[in-house]
């Protein structure tokens, strides 16, 4: 008999190993674990379900929210639109009697508490009326040109972006109809609405039905507030409107200059920049 075959037969002759007993503890690990997986298996579905719930809950708030936002903006802008539609029809636009629409705008625009005022300008921009200034008189050219020039393209009413009007002197934005004659847009008419009517109240999310609005903030007083900016005009025209409503400006225009006034001047507020040269 071979060496191999020895080996083979010592093996065979050996007695089968019995399988080790299961301990207590481990039988209890293993009840313990058999019975609590079903549980977390359950609270993380439950996790997940809440979660989802929550998040379309949020969604569907947030679709009101913007519905309600829409919807009101859109009723004041369509009134804007149909009161200024009207303006353009005036016989006195057709006769050319522009002392008469002088007069005529002057009227709507004081019953009008959104309205600044109203202007009319021919395709070349060049306003010829306005009823912030005496008529006739020295008037400026439109400002905001994106507005005005897709009326002349489409002859459709068209709301301009907002700008720092230059004879109202505070931020503000056109609704603009054309005034249409023999098939052409012969004027077109703008009202320069301010935008702090456009204030929608929105509905809390998840807030009880009957659930009284939080009581507004205060309306603080006039403060001293630092404005860091690195473009001339952005900074102008902040501190233009700041000071319009009562507020002590400070102006910088880089960083490290900006920094060494808030420490210098201790103001109540600063409107900062990013990316501002010397110190970002």
């Amino acid at each position: 008999m071979t060496a191999k075959q020895r080996s083979a037969a010592a093996e065979g002759s050996r007695p089968l190993a019995m399988p080790r007993p299961i301990t207590l503890r481990a039988h209890l690990v293993r009840l313990t674990l058999a019975t609590l997986l079903p549980v977390i298996a359950l609270a993380v579905l439950g996790a997940l379900l809440f979660a989802q719930h929550a998040k379309q809950t949020f969604e569907r708030g947030a679709r009101d929210r913007t519905l309600a936002l829409v919807t009101a903006v859109d009723a004041q802008l369509h009134g804007s639109i149909s009161v200024l539609a009207g303006l353009a029809q005036s016989v006195h636009l057709e006769t050319g009697d522009l002392q008469a629409f002088y007069d005529q705008a002057a009227r709507v625009v004081a019953s009008r508490s959104d309205w600044l005022t109203v202007n009319l300008a021919p395709p070349s921009g060049q306003q010829i009326v306005n009823v912030l200034r005496p008529y006739p008189g020295e008037l400026p050219s439109i400002a905001e040109r994106n507005s005005f020039d897709r009326v002349l393209a489409t002859a459709r009413p068209a709301v301009g972006d907002t700008v720092f009007g230059s004879l109202t002197r505070q931020i503000d934005f056109p609704v603009r109809v054309p005034v249409v004659r023999d098939g052409r847009v012969e004027y077109v008419l703008s009202a320069v609405v301010r935008p702090e009517p456009f204030t929608v109240r929105l509905p809390r999310i998840g807030a009880p039905h009957g659930t009284p609005d939080p009581a507004p903030a205060p309306v603080l007083g006039p403060r001293r507030v630092l404005v860091i900016e690195d473009n001339d005009d952005a900074r102008e025209m902040l501190a233009v409107t700041l000071e319009l409503a009562g507020h002590e400006v400070l102006q910088r225009a880089d960083g490290l200059n900006g920094v060494a006034a808030a420490c210098a001047l201790r103001p109540d507020a600063a409107l900062v920049d990013i990316g501002l040269p010397g110190l970002d």
